[in-house]
């Protein structure tokens, strides 16, 4: 895909977003050197498209605004979509990038939990550390849950959409069990 076409497919997909629930954000474009130590590290080369996007818009990240999807407290239960109240697009390292943002630090994660060595992780669920959507070398997409890779026959942008329409139904589910717990 070209990349300014992926970039538009990108933000055309963020339009569904209402921003007095969400709130959007993004680190600074990574140097060359960031994008060569990845690349060295994982022995994966970015998707050209991918790459161009991460120039531009690096780490995206849509999270849930407090006052709409108040964040989960030390010890608080609830079923596990109660805490998934983001995504991100994971970055390539800049110094303002969170470590939970970024493409590495999710790769060693794959690595040292489940073995997994094969893909680079693009896409997480913030609040749910056993899920990525990543890619392989070869260029296919695949959906990593817990450790075990599963190939998806679509492109990533497609991938993004359907997770931003999960995330905006979790955010709709949230706002009923708020309201359920306010009028007990």
């Amino acid at each position: 895909m070209p990349p300014e076409q992926f970039h538009e497919l990108i933000w055309e997909t963020l339009q569904q977003i209402n921003k007095k629930d969400f709130h959007v954000v993004a680190a600074h474009s990574p140097t060359e050197e960031a994008i060569r130590d990845l690349e060295n590290v994982t022995g994966i080369t970015l998707p050209e498209d991918f790459l161009r996007f991460s120039q531009r818009t690096n780490g995206l990240c849509v999270l849930a605004q407090e006052d709409a999807w108040p964040e989960a407290k030390l010890f608080d239960v609830g079923p596990a979509w109660t805490f998934h109240r983001g995504l991100v697009i994971l970055g390539i390292e800049t110094e303002e990038l969170p470590e939970w943002a970024s493409i590495k630090t999710a790769y060693n994660s794959l690595r040292e939990i489940y073995e997994v060595t094969d893909v680079l992780p693009l896409l997480k669920i913030i609040g749910d550390g056993n899920h990525y959507w990543g890619i392989k070398q070869d260029g296919s997409y695949v959906e990593v849950f817990d450790g075990e890779a599963t190939s998806l026959e679509c492109h990533f942008t497609d991938i993004y959409h359907a997770e931003i329409e999960s995330l905006i139904q979790r955010q709709k589910d949230m706002s009923e069990l708020i309201k359920k717990r306010k009028s007990k």
